[in-house]
């Protein structure tokens, strides 16, 4: 994943990204993407590895599906999680 934003010219802003991707890397649960690595890209962004995970995001599932609150409940008791 590729974050670029006139953001990442600001070293305050690339160290608030560090630690947030540093707390991500560090987390270890089957229903979070697991980060490998990351780094900042001159000063124009910064870079996230992640595990590829195959499938829609919410966002086109509730595109696509129209969804019952009985589909529903158990995406949000992982996300609780």
């Amino acid at each position: 994943k590729i974050l670029l934003s006139e953001l990442f010219g600001q070293e305050m802003a690339l160290r608030r990204f560090e630690r947030e991707a540093q707390t991500v890397a560090r987390l270890n649960h089957p229903n979070i993407i697991q980060v490998h690595d990351y780094g900042p890209i001159g000063a124009m962004g910064a870079y996230l590895v992640m595990e590829y995970a195959e499938g829609r995001t919410w966002r086109q599932e509730m595109e696509l599906t129209r969804l019952s609150a009985g589909m529903i409940l158990p995406w949000v008791m992982q996300l609780l999680d």
